[in-house]
């Protein structure tokens, strides 16, 4: 999900900054939602860390 995001922002939008953070924000969302409604909290690790990373470096440039 996270390339097909980053493929759509890079290719497909013209402002692909706060597209491609749109798309990584969603990817948060749903890692944490993975890991609330499973009761695994390793689920949000395992998913939502590169997003969390790629958020940030988005956030700071």
């Amino acid at each position: 999900m996270i390339s097909v995001g980053i493929i759509y922002s890079l290719f497909f939008t013209h402002n692909y900054h706060n597209s491609l953070l749109a798309i990584m924000i969603y990817i948060i969302l749903v890692a944490l939602y993975g890991s609330f409604s499973s009761g695994n909290k390793s689920i949000f690790f395992k998913q939502g860390t590169l997003a969390v990373i790629v958020a940030i470096l988005l956030l700071i440039s």
